[in-house]
């Protein structure tokens, strides 16, 4: 993860040849851009901020499934009858968990645009 941070900041900074004076913006002449390594700064920060954020959903949402599995496994061994209440139980709170923290970004997605 860091090599691709470094890669992104290198790449993205050396645009203007890691130059730090305003420019006049190519898709607008009457305004001047920031320099490209605030560019990089930013793109770099907001790779690894995602990079960490999407780690800890993956390990909570293993954790959740295997904790939902092996609860359903354990329904299995008394009988039939109620393994699909509680494998629907587990898909719940999954669900649950992903409508209300993808909720959030998505309306200050929809209210940004």
């Amino acid at each position: 993860m860091i090599a691709f941070a470094v890669l992104i900041f290198v790449f993205l900074g050396s645009v203007e040849g890691f130059s730090t004076s305003y420019q006049q913006c190519t898709y607008d002449t009457t305004k001047m851009c920031k320099p490209a390594p605030f560019t990089a700064v930013f793109s770099t920060v907001s790779f690894i901020l995602g990079a960490i954020t999407s780690v800890i959903s993956g390990f909570l949402g293993m954790k959740i499934a295997t904790y939902a599995n092996a609860r359903t496994t354990l329904e299995a061994r008394k009988g039939v009858g109620n393994v699909c209440g509680v494998r629907v139980k587990g898909e719940e709170s999954v669900l649950t968990g992903l409508t209300l923290f993808s909720g959030p970004f998505d309306l200050t997605r929809i209210l940004l645009s």
